[in-house]
């Protein structure tokens, strides 16, 4: 619930900000956690970390930006005045709201989040539909249950390619359709996928603790 509330401020702050001011969205979108936690209104240049604090099992990188990171635009929450309807305070040591703010702690996504505006996700969608086809060939027809099962994994293999923290191994040229010039493109060193091993030994796990079951057929 706490994720799909963050999916919907980043669509909705997307547009309040100019294509040239990537600081301002930085902040708007960063504002989600202070506004969760029930502050909709702070001092100007006040740390990120100062107003919702970072349990000591919430890791970040040594360099990590979010360390430093502070509202210097935005000191207000991007909303109208809240009802009585509005959703309580989430506590500031939950379990969701610190791995959200880990997970938006490491510095690509905060690379990521400079370059975007409303105008601009071909290149995200693409590059997602690049990974997805490797899990559901458009040769192959699936069940819709066998097409979720594949998207999610899909997903998963995308966010962990973006998120990880990947050593640049090369740099090249590439024309851009949405700057309409060239531009220097960074090839980074391929993301490990942990995540799938961990799939498969759940998996073997639970076979041998519960038995085959029923055979599902094949997605």
């Amino acid at each position: 619930m706490l994720a799909r509330r963050l999916f919907s401020h980043i669509w909705h702050v997307i547009d309040l900000v100019a294509k040239d001011h990537p600081a301002h969205f930085v902040e708007l979108v960063y504002a989600f956690f202070p506004h969760v936690i029930g502050f909709h209104r702070w001092n100007v240049n006040v740390k990120l970390l100062d107003l919702v604090p970072a349990e000591p099992s919430t890791k970040f990188s040594r360099i990590a930006e979010i360390k430093r990171m502070k509202f210097e635009i935005v000191t207000t929450c991007p909303h109208d005045k809240l009802d009585n309807f509005a959703t309580p305070p989430v506590p500031v040591n939950s379990p969701p709201l610190q791995l959200l703010l880990e997970l938006l702690g490491k510095n690509a996504f905060i690379s990521d989040i400079r370059k975007v505006y409303s105008k601009c996700a071909t290149s995200a969608l693409e590059s997602f539909h690049s990974i997805r086809i490797r899990y559901c060939p458009k040769r192959r027809f699936f069940a819709l249950r066998g097409l979720t099962v594949k998207t999610m994994l899909a997903t998963m293999h995308w966010n962990t390619t973006r998120l990880a923290e990947r050593k640049a191994v090369t740099m090249y040229e590439s024309f851009s359709k949405a700057r309409g010039r060239n531009r220097l493109v960074t090839r980074k060193e391929v993301a490990e996928q942990g995540w799938k091993r961990k799939i498969v030994e759940k998996a073997v796990d639970r076979k041998l603790q519960y038995g085959p079951g029923h055979q599902m057929k094949m997605m």
